[in-house]
């Protein structure tokens, strides 16, 4: 796994993708401590939506936070939203001490990459503060969404 990290790394450098290791278990089951996240430094702030996951650096230091987009806050200047652990009831009490490092676009885990995509049903839960890693209610099962979305194509 190592040497596939240390390619990974590589090409990241070339393509401005960023690979941040995983740490804690916040964002489980979706993302697990030791996953290796790809990140995209690309993304522009006014290109993020509701449910993207995003990594928050400190100004001053290493610490990193790897958490879901659950609001928008037209009062903070420098990053307009909200983040939040998929696992964890209250949002991120930030302050402008967090730069934001880039979007999180596919992770390795099982010696399989998985691309990581915003899609409509994360988009629902987050406008509801329901999020993938707290128990959800019947209706906010996948299929039920899927079947709900099929008629709303862009």
């Amino acid at each position: 796994m190592a040497a596939d990290c240390e390619a990974v790394a590589e090409l990241g450098r070339l393509f401005d993708k960023v690979p941040v290791q995983m740490r804690g278990l916040s964002m489980a089951p979706w993302l697990m401590p030791g996953d290796v996240l790809l990140l995209d430094r690309d993304v522009r702030v006014e290109d993020l939506f509701l449910g993207d996951v995003v990594v928050l650096k400190h100004v001053e230091g290493e610490e990193r936070i790897v958490h879901r987009i659950v609001r928008e806050d037209p009062f903070r200047l420098l990053f307009p939203f909200r983040t939040k652990g998929d696992r964890v009831w209250e949002e991120d009490p930030l302050d402008d001490s967090f730069r934001f490092e880039g979007k999180v676009i596919s992770r390795y885990r099982g010696r399989k990459w998985k691309t990581l995509s915003c899609r409509r049903w994360l988009w629902v839960l987050c406008k509801y503060d329901l999020y993938p890693g707290q128990r959800l209610p019947l209706w906010c099962s996948r299929t039920t969404l899927r079947n709900f979305f099929k008629g709303f194509r862009p």
